[in-house]
Formats: C-alpha cells, structure tokens, sequence
C-alpha cells in the first residue's frame, strides 16, 4: 500500500514507519522541515512539505492514511495559547485531511488511522474502561471527543476510520520512559503524589503491530483502546522501574508541588484512567507484553548490549552488540551501507543531522561529518571508514568528537535466509581516570541506550509482513 503518515517523525512515527517500510508499504511522510525528516526518516521515504506542495497533491495516490500529529501536551502549562496550539495541531489539522480529501480529483484512500488518547475517558478511577464508555468532561477529554469527530466525519467519504485511543507508550528513545530513566538510574525516583492513580500503558512493540493489523484488517473499525491489558498504578509502575533498575525509588513528587509548577497540566501525571483493550481482546490480538515488569526489563536491558573493560593503548572499554535480523545479508548490508539512513536508526533525543551530501557513496576512505546533540550540548563527530568489504562489514573510526578513542566494527553474517549482525566499539573518554568514572556513572547507559534504540529500529525496519499476528505472548 501507498501510506500517507503525519507525525512520521516523532516518538510513534518513526517505528510506525519503520514497520510499514519493513512490511514493504511505500511511505509518504507529511512534514514541516523536509530537510529535517528525510535525515530522520532515512533514504526510503517520499517526504512532503507544505512549502513544496499541498495536501490534496501529496495525498494524492495513496491508499491509507496514519494520522498521528500532535503537539506535545507534556511540554508545560497549560496556558490558552498552549491550549490553542494542542487542539489546533490535531482536530484542525484532522479538518484540513477531511477538507483536502473532499478536494482530491481521483480515488480517497480506503482507510484512516488516526491517534486519539485514553484522556478521552476522562479521569475515571472507580471502574475499569472499554471502548463503549462515555468520554469525560476535562480538557483532554473533550479534547479527545472533537479530535475523533473530526476523523470519524471522513467516513462518509468512505474511508474506513480507525481511531486509536493509546495509553502511555512505553518505549526507547522517547516518551514517559525517558524521562524517567535518569532520576530512577540516579537512585533519586518515586511516586507522583498519592501513587494510586492509574496508568494505562502499551509497548512500543505492540502500539506499532496494532497500527500495522489497522492498516489491513477489516474488523478493525471505529474506537480501539490501544493498551496493554494491564493497567498498573503510579506507584507499582515506580516499584517496578527500580526494580528493574537495581535501584531504590523512595522519593515522591508531592501532588502540590506538581500541580504549583505544572498547573491544570498535572492532572496527566496525578489522575488517571484504567483502560481495557476490549476490542483487541476480542479479536485475539496477540500481545507481545501484557505486564509491565517483562516490558520494562525488555526496554530497559534488552537489546544485547554487553559491555567489559579493557587494558591496552587505545581503548578501555568495549561493547559488543548481536542482533539477528529476519532478512538476508545482502538486503541488510544495503541498508547499513547508505549514510541517508544513520538518522533512521538513532534516537530522535540526539538529534542527529549528517552534513555530508545525502548521495554520499560509502566505501573504504569515507569521511563522514555529523552533528549530535548529548542534553543540551551540542557536538560535532568526524569518522572515517577505515575497512569495507561488501556483504560481510565494515569499520569506522572517530576522527573528531566526544572521545579520546572510538573504533566501531560492524559484522554482517548469513544465518540461512536471516542475518546475524555484530557491533564491537572500542572506546576511551578522555580525562584518565575521571572519564572512567563518567563511563560509569552516565556514558555507559547513555551507549546502551543509543545501541538498544538501533536494536529496537532494526527489528521493525526488517520485520516480516504480518509477523506481529504470530509473535508468542511473553507477558
């Protein structure tokens, strides 16, 4: 299928069009900075942009529509303005899609995805919440109905409307989790006020298989809860990271003080909704995390990163890195081998930008200049690749950046039709034995973090069509 996504660059949208890419659907990405999104998207995604054409002429041909735009809400006060920028960004942009698609001369695509969010019940804490459940009466809550009433008015258009109310998306690179990460890691989390309201959550993993059977199966109609079947509580959710973290949580957040510094916007964090994915459970979606302790050690130690430390000239510690990927080697070195696609596999909060020219043609010799961004500084990174062998790896070594010693090898072995890919870094910050302890206390989950994204964007980039319906439950 031809699918047009909004949102295609952010925490959801970027492992959505991973999926579909992986599934072999082509991708029309409908972004403000196209320069922006084709560095975040990769080589393999058509980007579109309102300064180089309009929506009816990018919609143009497609045959499905995945609507996730949204300004952030977690991104301070609620003042009217901020308010205003909210709304606008989801029920008038749904507008201007039902708009434009009334203005397309040829065939409306067949079927609408769009996000909508489990703040439509309201902050509903004295029963459980399906799909039938009336809306509440807050602002995110009627936020929700208009967001909704604008995507469900294209169905008489004939369009088949999906609308996904979606818990709090747990997941690498972004979200609730990393932001929670760094306190929790430090031994400094707790709960957010009485620890008693509801979360709703969901794996990326199973956000993304969810988008992916909407996409094609029928049944799929209307409002779908789009969570994990069991809700956690604030509190359980905290007992549960630092557990997994080997970590004690004692502090707490004082509601209070939330609501003085954050306003009406706190009630995100202190109130909640129990939500049940009762349509999902009806058609036997399968579940790849249903509780939140495997979800959480997936996502926070997964991914297959092993570090040591070393004694030698250059480096002093190592990671190594094995990913098996469903593809055969030749299809996957291509896509390692294209410098357009780096951006792709790197987590947004770096905000990674190649300054090299997007055509750069990969081989033994190659420089290639980017920027990174670590929290708010800002750094520039120059390597060159130092071994090439097509089909089987290569090499690169850091010429100019962060550390004293960087040395990245990259392994691509045939394992019968699928691919087994090795990462060996051997590194050294600089500043002796004070590097050493910031390896410890910051840089060595920072890698883990960066290389476990990779893992998690490899999975999806390369998944086989449909393989989300047969995955085993490992809740």
């Amino acid at each position: 299928m031809k699918v047009f996504i909004t949102g295609a660059t952010g925490f959801v949208g970027r492992m959505v069009v991973a999926r579909l890419l992986g599934e072999g659907h082509q991708i029309v990405a409908w972004c403000r900075n196209a320069s922006s999104a084709r560095g975040a998207l990769g080589a393999d995604v058509s980007v579109q942009s309102p300064k180089t054409s309009t929506l009816e002429e990018a919609l143009a041909g497609c045959d499905a529509i995945i609507n996730l735009q949204g300004e952030n809400v977690f991104g301070g006060r609620w003042t009217k303005a901020r308010k205003r920028r909210i709304e606008e960004s989801r029920v008038d942009f749904t507008q201007a899609l039902a708009k434009a698609l009334h203005a397309l001369k040829g065939p409306v695509p067949q079927v609408l995805i769009s996000a909508s969010a489990v703040g439509y019940y309201g902050h509903e804490v004295s029963r459980e919440v399906a799909e039938h459940a009336p809306p509440g009466d807050d602002f995110l809550a009627r936020l929700c109905v208009r967001w909704e009433s604008a995507a469900e008015a294209m169905r008489d258009l004939g369009l088949r409307v999906v609308t996904l109310r979606i818990g709090v998306v747990l997941g690498r690179g972004g979200g609730a989790l990393e932001k929670m990460l760094p306190a929790f890691r430090l031994g400094l989390g707790g709960e957010l006020g009485s620890g008693k309201q509801a979360v709703s959550w969901i794996h990326m993993n199973d956000l993304v298989s969810i988008v992916s059977a909407a996409l094609s199966d029928a049944r799929y109609q209307g409002p779908v809860n789009a969570t994990a079947p069991h809700s956690v509580t604030n509190a359980e959710l905290t007992r549960a990271l630092a557990k997994t973290l080997g970590r004690s949580a004692g502090f707490r957040a004082p509601a209070l003080l939330l609501r003085a510094g954050l306003g009406e916007a706190a009630s995100v964090l202190l109130e909640g909704q129990r939500v049940r994915p009762a349509f999902l459970e009806a058609v036997g979606f399968p579940f790849e995390f249903e509780q939140i302790e495997p979800t959480l050690e997936d996502l926070v130690n997964g991914g297959g990163v092993e570090f040591k430390d070393v004694k030698g000239s250059h480096a002093r510690h190592v990671l190594e890195q094995e990913t098996l990927i469903d593809a055969p080697v030749q299809h996957v070195f291509e896509f390692f081998a294209k410098a357009e696609n780096l951006g792709a596999m790197t987590p947004p909060d770096l905000s990674f930008s190649i300054r090299n020219p997007s055509s750069v043609a990969m081989g033994e010799g190659t420089r290639l200049d980017y920027d990174i961004k670590l929290g708010q500084l800002p750094l520039r990174w120059t390597s060159v690749i130092e071994r090439w062998a097509p089909g089987s790896g290569f090499a690169d070594k850091q010429l100019e950046g962060p550390y004293a010693y960087w040395y990245h090898e990259h392994h691509f072995e045939p394992e019968g039709e699928r691919t087994l890919m090795r990462d060996i870094v051997r590194y050294r910050l600089p500043f002796g034995p004070l590097g050493r302890l910031i390896h410890r206390l910051v840089v060595r989950s920072q890698l883990r973090d960066i290389f476990s994204y990779r893992h998690q964007y490899t999975a999806q980039r390369f998944a086989q069509p449909r393989a989300a319906c047969s995955r085993p439950n490992a809740a």
